[in-house]
């Protein structure tokens, strides 16, 4: 259960001002927020950086995120919550988890 104090625009805007922080590109932005905030999942590029699968990541890259790629490592690292990335089965926790704001059937039950 979330605190009444938990305010999920507020996480939302802290993680996409991370995102400029760290110049991730902007097409990159809402991915990467909606993988943390609801566990929705990423794009293959996305999901080999998540999976700490750095051959996989720098072969799906685009021009754009291709030099960024340790960009988008130090965020994960410094900025999304441990539990979220690391490794597939990290990965897989979490989308099961339904990201921080929690799986909405569960909460139902």
């Amino acid at each position: 259960m979330k605190s009444k104090f938990y305010d999920k625009a507020r996480e939302e805007t802290f993680f996409k001002e991370r995102c400029e922080y760290y110049n991730l590109p902007n097409h990159m932005h809402g991915a990467i927020v909606r993988y943390i905030m609801d566990g929705i999942p990423p794009g293959h590029f996305l999901t080999a950086v998540i999976d700490n699968d750095l051959r996989e990541a720098f072969s799906r890259a685009d021009d754009k995120n291709k030099p960024m790629i340790e960009a988008f490592l130090q965020y994960f690292y410094m900025e999304a919550p441990a539990q979220c990335h690391g490794s597939e089965r990290d990965m897989e926790r979490w989308i099961e988890r339904g990201g921080l704001n929690g799986n909405p059937k569960e909460q139902a039950s």
